[in-house]
Order: C-alpha cells, then sequence, then structure tokens
C-alpha cells in the first residue's frame, strides 16, 4: 500500500473517530478564497520545509518540502450555519515524491509534474461558537499554459485535489463527523500574487 493510500485511509479513521452517535447528515460545502503569504520562520519545520502547525501538516518524506500558507478574502457555502470566518490555511507540498513519474512529462522542462500535498484548516462562526478544523489529504500538479506564441508552454499556476475529513484531534463544536472532495487552484497574476480559490463539498452529520 503506498503513502497516499495509507495517508487517504488514515484521513478516513480520523473523521470515524469523530462520529456522533445520533444527528443529521446533510451534503454541504464551502468555498474559500484568498492570497498566498509568507510563512513565518514559526510555521515551518526548518529540517524539512512542512508547515508544522499540525501534526497532520508536518509530514515530508526528505527534506524538500513547501509550505503555503493562505490569506483568506472570503468564505462561502453551508458548512455553517451564519457568517463563517477561515483561519490556519496551510497545505504542506512534498517535492520528494512525484506519483505522476515519467507518465506526465509532456513538455520538456515544465513537464506535469504532481505531488503529495497534507493541507488544514479551521472553519469558525463568531456568533454561535460553531467550529470545525478539515484535514486534507491529495495530489498537487502543475498548470502550464500553452499557445502558438510560446508551444514550450508557461507555468501558470498548480491544481490541487484530493479528500478531506473533520479533524478528530481538535474536538468540532458541536459535535460532528464528515468527509468529503476538495479541489483547488493557485494561479500566479501579474503583478506576482498568487490568487487561491478552494471549494469541498460533502457529508456532515452534527448536532
Amino acid at each position: 500500500m503506498n503513502r497516499l493510500t495509507c495517508g487517504f485511509f488514515g484521513l478516513m479513521m480520523i473523521a470515524a473517530a469523530t462520529s456522533v452517535s445520533a444527528g443529521t447528515t446533510k451534503n454541504r460545502t464551502l468555498t474559500v478564497a484568498g492570497q498566498a503569504v509568507p510563512v513565518a520562520v514559526g510555521n515551518v519545520d526548518q529540517a524539512t520545509g512542512a508547515c508544522n502547525f499540525s501534526r497532520w501538516t508536518d509530514q515530508c518524506s526528505g527534506s524538500n518540502c513547501v509550505c503555503d500558507e493562505t490569506s483568506v478574502i472570503s468564505a462561502s457555502g453551508s458548512m455553517e450555519t451564519g457568517r463563517q470566518a477561515i483561519s490556519n490555511m496551510f497545505f504542506t507540498v512534498d517535492h520528494d515524491i512525484d506519483p505522476c513519474t515519467t507518465g506526465c512529462m509532456l513538455i520538456p522542462g515544465l513537464e506535469g509534474r504532481c505531488n503529495p500535498v497534507h493541507g488544514v484548516l479551521t472553519d469558525t462562526v463568531a456568533s454561535t461558537g460553531e467550529s470545525k478544523t478539515f484535514n486534507f489529504i491529495g495530489v498537487s500538479c502543475r498548470i502550464v499554459k500553452v499557445s502558438r506564441a510560446n508551444p514550450g508552454g508557461t507555468l501558470v499556476g498548480r491544481s490541487l485535489s484530493g479528500a478531506w475529513a473533520i479533524d478528530g484531534v481538535v474536538p468540532p463544536s458541536p459535535a460532528a463527523s464528515g468527509w468529503g472532495s476538495f479541489s483547488a487552484t493557485l494561479t500566479q497574476q501579474s503583478m506576482g500574487d498568487v490568487v487561491i480559490k478552494l471549494k469541498m463539498s460533502g457529508l456532515v452529520t452534527q448536532d
């Protein structure tokens, strides 16, 4: 069983551990938009480059990981009831592993490289005290734009996709369990900023 598969089942087990004995199960969504920001020294594992916000994100197969932190601009959806605030949004990308290997080498120098990713974010509503922390596992792949003027291609960003589950180490309030899928894009803007957009959906059981 490879590392990504082990991680996926580990994530689902974490979600199962938070399951509630009774409650209502609904499909819920969350859409987040933000911008990548320089990561503070204290939020990075200096030996590996991974985000050290939590044990889930502080994972790296070697010493060539990259930590992405997001300053959230907006959040919407039905994940919580009320005005949602997103904090602690981190993603660790492991550049020592490329599951795509040579099968994605479409453009010399800018081949479709993919790498494992572990992420986390916390969603809270101040008016009600409702709060959930989500763990993510998936793959980060390069987005390359090809044109007649530039057939060699230009790296314009990355796409992320995979699964999420409610973290049981940080107990949700009220008690809840759930898991689902997510997708995200990190797009390089003309001024050098990196815009991040994330969408997630799945089933959540909550008191």
